[in-house]
Formats: C-alpha cells, sequence, structure tokens
C-alpha cells in the first residue's frame, strides 16, 4: 500500500511539470529530486526505461499512448534499480553500478563499470558525482552497509573516492550540496557535500523506518514503514517535519 500512494503522489507532481523538461521521470520509488535512486522504471527524452533484474529494456514514446520496445539487453542477474543522468544511465545492481550512454535514446550502449562485494546498491547522480549506498543483512542490528562517493568523469572507468559507514542505508537523494541518506530505523542522515566528494555529516533525524526519498523543490517526501513523512526543507541543511500521510 505504501508504494502505492508513494507513486500516486510523484506521479501527481509530476503531471505539473514541463513535459518537455529533460529531467521528466517516472519510477516505482525515487530518491533525488524527480529522478530516483531505487527506481526500477523512468521516462527520460522520449522513452521509458526499465529494468527487471536479468535486462535493460527500452521503450519508446513516440506514440505515449502505444509504448513500443526498441531493444532489449540482457544483463545477467541482479540488476535492481535505474537512475538517469544527463545522457548517461546508472544501474545499481547486487555487484556495483554500471553506465550505458543514451546519447541514442534507442540504443542505450554500456560503457562502464564499478565494483564491490554482493549488496544493493541504490544510485543517484550529480554532475561528475554519483552516491551509493549499500547495505547486508538486516536492519534489525545483524546488518550495516557504506555510503560511497564516486567519480564519474571517466564514463569508461568510474572510481570510488571517499566511503563512509552506515547503520544500514537504503535510497538516497539529492537537493542541492545536501544529500539525504534513508537509513531505516535509524533514521535519515543529513550530510553536505562538495566538489572533491567530502561528505560533511550534519545531522540524523529520528523518523520511523525510512526506506526511501525524493527532494522535490521545498519538500523532501519520505517513504517510510508507516506511510510517507513529509518535511519542508527550504533550508535544506535542516529539513522541518510538515505531516505524516498513514498507510
Amino acid at each position: 500500500m505504501k508504494n502505492i500512494v508513494f507513486c500516486l503522489l510523484l506521479s501527481l507532481m509530476l503531471s505539473s511539470c514541463d513535459k518537455d523538461s529533460s529531467s521528466e521521470y517516472l519510477g516505482n520509488s525515487s530518491g533525488s529530486g524527480v529522478a530516483g535512486s531505487t527506481a526500477t522504471i523512468l521516462t527520460y527524452k522520449g522513452f521509458i526505461y526499465t529494468v527487471d533484474n536479468n535486462y535493460l529494456r527500452t521503450l519508446s514514446l513516440l506514440d505515449p499512448s502505444h509504448p513500443v520496445e526498441v531493444s532489449s539487453i540482457f544483463l545477467g542477474e541482479g540488476i535492481e534499480t535505474i537512475f538517469a543522468y544527463e545522457d548517461h544511465l546508472y544501474l545499481g545492481t547486487r555487484n556495483g553500478i554500471q553506465l550505458y550512454n543514451i546519447s541514442n535514446g534507442a540504443k542505450p550502449v554500456f560503457t562502464g563499470n564499478s565494483f564491490h562485494f554482493p549488496a544493493r546498491d541504490p544510485v543517484v547522480v550529480d554532475g561528475v558525482l554519483a552516491y551509493s549506498t549499500t547495505n547486508w543483512g538486516s536492519e534489525d542490528g545483524n546488518g550495516g552497509g557504506t555510503l560511497s562517493v564516486i567519480s564519474v568523469v571517466n564514463k569508461n572507468n568510474p572510481i570510488t573516492i571517499n566511503q563512509l559507514n552506515q547503520e544500514y542505508p537504503c535510497g538516497l537523494g539529492l537537493s542541492g550540496d545536501i544529500l539525504y541518506v534513508c537509513n531505516a530505523r535509524y533514521g535519515l542522515n543529513v550530510y553536505r557535500t562538495n566538489s572533491n566528494g567530502e561528505l560533511n555529516f550534519i545531522k540524523n533525524l529520528p523518523t520511523d523506518p525510512v526506506y526511501d526519498c525524493i527532494a522535490y523543490d521545498k519538500l523532501l517526501i519520505c517513504q517510510t514503514k508507516s506511510g510517507i513523512w513529509l518535511f519542508n526543507i527550504e533550508d535544506k541543511a535542516n529539513p522541518v517535519f510538515v505531516q505524516r500521510i498513514n498507510n
């Protein structure tokens, strides 16, 4: 139920966006503005891109009422999330991040990857830096995770340049130079970022178990175990709780 509410809220927001925007996006859950860290489907520059564990599929929206599949790429097992930024797709997998060039939107082309040991891997991107979380085990105290900063200056060779331990990180989102990390039952961690890949911890916000978030204009929308939590982020570094939409 919470995923349905989350998608509906996102869809309503996007319906008010400029349909010609290069950042037009729709996912089943999201993390950064109107682009997501834990989504498995998105629209971008006239195409639908979706991952289903084994395949990256591309559908043309030339006729939006009748999408047509134009490519299907077998990726192997473990593809979990998809994020679009500029002319690349960033696929979060159990073993790292895979990059695909979509300059020709109908034919994604593999450009590079960044490996890690098997773990869930949501990702968001801003400029030449990608931010990714991995977690393992369970959030009840038997798990753990990391927050990584990855340089994507060279799309053929993404390099991890910074890494911090987290309790149990899940989805994440960006608003300007502020990064929000959903840390399950440990709440929401807030960091300030910079162009060198440094992460400066600002605060932790106690919440119900939180798994994903969208930073959208002056609103931070968080998907939690109990429902949707809304925060005002006019002051991005200091989210202020607004209301809760229960499951």
